[in-house]
């Protein structure tokens, strides 16, 4: 299914071919696409999303810190065509790639969220730019502990966006990942948190 092709559909009007054309691009049940859709529809009924919109939604399911640029991050990694807006079906295939793509799809999608020029790199200004994002959006209350010291007795301070970057810059690549997936599953816990499972899915890595 050809992407621009998904682009053209209208979800005010999703009728079941154009489902059957979402389930075919993506790893979801017709069930599954339409319980999403009619969330979609009461958040957009006009079925385009524009960032401010997105971001509106983020700070629903994040109302501890502050989503915005976060989200801001994710719109662009969504926006493929970089119109400024974005569909049902762009959506459905980023949900599609986070919730059920293989480990080699996750993270080329993550890559491109972190390459925020989109030059193919990712620099350590991009992922210290990220990662305070994600900071801000979990709020003071949900950051990792940081041991400064060798002491077990030493008390923890938070740890700041700069020491997650620092880290992340000096370790293999299997610690590298380990990193994304203690980081990745922070954001879960607080998204369980502090959300209805009934609301409009996150989008959060």
């Amino acid at each position: 299914m050809d992407l621009e092709e998904l682009d053209m559909l209208q979800p005010a009007r999703c009728r079941p071919e154009r489902l059957e054309a979402i389930r075919r691009a993506t790893r979801f049940s017709r069930k599954e696409i339409q319980f999403v859709y009619r969330a979609f529809k009461q958040e957009c009924p006009s079925g385009m999303v524009t960032e401010d919109t997105f971001k509106a939604i983020y700070a629903k399911f994040f109302p501890q810190g502050d989503s915005s640029q976060y989200a801001h991050y994710v719109f662009n990694t969504l926006d493929r065509t970089k119109s400024g807006t974005i569909t049902f079906s762009d959506i459905m295939l980023g949900l599609s790639i986070l919730l059920k793509g293989s480990l080699q799809e996750r993270l080329r999608w993550a890559f491109s969220l972190y390459d925020v020029n989109d030059d193919g790199y990712v620099t350590r200004e991009e992922l210290a730019e990220v990662i305070t994002a994600i900071y801000d959006l979990m709020g003071d209350h949900h950051r990792p502990p940081h041991h400064r010291g060798s002491s077990a007795h030493e008390v923890s301070e938070p740890e700041t966006p700069n020491d997650h970057v620092d880290r992340m810059f000096k370790v293999s690549y299997f610690e590298f990942l380990f990193l994304l997936r203690t980081l990745t599953d922070n954001t879960k816990c607080q998204r369980t948190n502090s959300t209805n499972h009934d609301d409009f899915p996150s989008l959060a890595l």
